[in-house]
């Protein structure tokens, strides 16, 4: 007989509590349905084992990207990489770009039915995996302006955030961030070298503020896109902006957008990185695919 066991994983502060509530809904469902469910609502690092991870049929994670992130992270440190059951995801974050690549939608009124049904069909799709220094990475890092934002956002944050809890660490980051040079090698060969730049490593299309910068990406390819920005300026910062709104970035004066599987930014000085929106530090960083994929259930 297939396994019907089910792990869901909620950050108990997603959607101002909306995660814990929709798990606690879910639970009782599945299990009136043959399904065998263990809950966790808490942070993926205090989970300390996975018995009988090979008899898991799938995991559910609800929440941002950010948790998104961190449990698969866990798991692959407790089961091993080859070995993280099928993933559902149920975003409630900020941007929730990994539900938006791969489509799923849900209904407030019938969301248990849509889960039942995504877990019956058990439709799988592998999304590549790669990692940004010591950070599990499944949808792009960045370098740059961008970066520092959101290392302002974490250094500040005190709970739960919205879209507009950006609109601070933005305008101080537009006030006195200082693009410092970058030199960034792919595969072994510089493509820019020590010059200011935005620099942007990923596997998906989707970026969190609207701005499609690796337009190209696919996370089906076993390939990083890589998109190098030379910005020296707020001027500059602002116009590159306004081209890769409307698709035309690639076609920029300097700009280098490439692919690879192995990226390192490096710098005079610290400069921050983020990774799936979260904080990861700062240069020296080095990026590079995972041989193993993860599979999402997709419709």
């Amino acid at each position: 007989m297939p396994s019907r066991r089910v792990l869901i994983f909620a950050n108990p502060t997603s959607g101002r509590g909306r995660g814990t509530g929709i798990a606690r809904k879910l639970q009782p469902v599945l299990a009136e349905n043959g399904w065998t469910v263990d809950t966790f609502l808490q942070h993926p690092q205090k989970l300390r084992e996975i018995p009988n991870a090979a008899s898991i049929a799938a995991m559910i994670v609800i929440g941002g990207d950010g948790t998104l992130r961190a449990v698969i992270e866990r798991v692959m440190e407790l089961v091993g990489a080859d070995n993280v059951p099928p993933v559902l995801v149920m975003g409630l974050g900020t941007a929730n770009l990994m539900q938006q690549h791969l489509k799923l939608r849900y209904r407030r009124v019938g969301l248990e039915q849509d889960v039942m049904e995504l877990l019956e069909a058990r439709k799988t799709v592998k999304v590549d995996t790669a990692v940004a220094g010591k950070s599990l990475f499944l949808l792009m890092a960045s370098c740059g302006f961008d970066s520092s934002v959101v290392k302002r956002l974490a250094a500040g944050r005190t709970g739960p955030i919205t879209k507009l809890s950006y609109v601070t660490p933005i305008l101080a980051s537009l006030h006195d961030y200082d693009f410092p040079p970058l030199t960034v090698e792919v595969d072994g060969q510089i493509v820019h070298d020590n010059q200011p730049a935005q620099v942007y490593v990923g596997n998906v299309p989707e970026y969190g503020t609207g701005f499609p910068v690796l337009d190209l990406a696919s996370s089906f390819d076993q390939r990083l896109d890589i998109c190098v920005m030379p910005c020296q300026t707020r001027n500059d910062l602002i116009r590159l902006s306004m081209l890769t709104l409307v698709g035309k970035h690639r076609d920029a004066s300097g700009v280098i957008y490439t692919t690879g599987r192995d990226v390192r930014i490096t710098s005079d000085l610290p400069v921050p990185i983020q990774v799936d929106g979260d904080d990861a530090g700062t240069t020296p960083v080095h990026i590079h695919l995972l041989d193993t994929s993860v599979a999402f259930i997709v419709r």
